[in-house]
């Protein structure tokens, strides 16, 4: 199966100085019942010019994959490698450590920037009568400093490819949805840059949205339980986007509400 695209007035292919964003998501969206030990969604959206994820990102993940697993179709999961599940199983313990290692190493020198979106549920509910999906909010927060970030650039690119795994008809329409609501909102802060949103299937094996999986989690947990260590999170700090100072609170941390 082929990516479906989602976009009526996407004109063209990508060029090399257009980026690209792959999003995942930590924890679910749903506000009928809220996990008491897991109250927040996260969401990663990790920006990349197309070629530095084609030339950079890309060839290093699939380095790492022939020299952990023997070949290039394995698929990195955060939750496989926290609970030694899937192939990491058939890894011993040092070579999880030292697989663990590498790849926050190659986090930290992959060439993306990051932003992080995490809705408090419970407060959410409580503050708002009628509380917005926070898929939808945190979707519309993300685009917004996206939108803003590449509009600042010196070279501000055309497009901005959204890539989202494909998680069924009813969570797709949801994210489809959602972010059909905020294009018209992303316009007002640039008119220049074509958004698009891509489904994929998770066997076509994105390494893009591999690295969204293993940053969402980490997001989540930097806010959910700020005092426990998180080495991902350490290395994370230095990709969110910020201000001239360095700082990402706000811009590319969003914690809401």
């Amino acid at each position: 199966m082929s990516p479906h695209t989602e976009h009526p007035e996407f004109t063209g292919m990508p060029t090399p100085t257009d980026w690209v964003a792959f999003v995942d998501e930590s924890g679910d969206h749903s506000l009928d019942s809220v996990d008491a030990n897991f109250p927040v969604f996260a969401l990663s959206m990790c920006l990349c010019r197309w070629d530095q994820y084609l030339y950079e990102v890309v060839p290093n993940f699939k380095y790492l994959k022939l020299r952990y697993f023997g070949h290039d179709n394995a698929v990195l999961h955060e939750a496989d490698l926290v609970k030694v599940k899937g192939i990491i199983k058939d890894l011993g313990p040092e070579r999880r450590k030292a697989l663990l290692q590498d790849l926050t190493s190659l986090i930290q020198t992959s060439q993306f920037r990051l932003i992080g979106v995490v809705i408090n549920k419970r407060l959410l509910k409580s503050k708002y009568t009628s509380p917005t999906n926070p898929y939808a909010l945190a979707i519309e927060f993300a685009l917004e400093r996206a939108t803003r970030f590449l509009d600042q650039q010196a070279e501000v690119p055309s497009q901005l490819t959204i890539i989202a795994e494909s998680r069924g008809k009813r969570e797709d329409a949801e994210l489809r949805t959602a972010f059909q609501g905020v294009v018209s909102i992303s316009r007002n802060i640039s008119r220049r840059i074509q958004l698009r949103l891509v489904f994929v299937e998770k066997h076509m094996n994105s390494e893009g949205l591999q690295l969204a999986d293993l940053t969402a989690r980490p997001i989540a947990q930097s806010v959910l339980r700020p005092m426990q260590p998180n080495r991902t999170y350490e290395v994370l700090k230095i990709k969110y986007l910020s201000d001239a100072a360095g700082n990402y609170q706000g811009i590319g941390l969003k914690v809401f509400p």
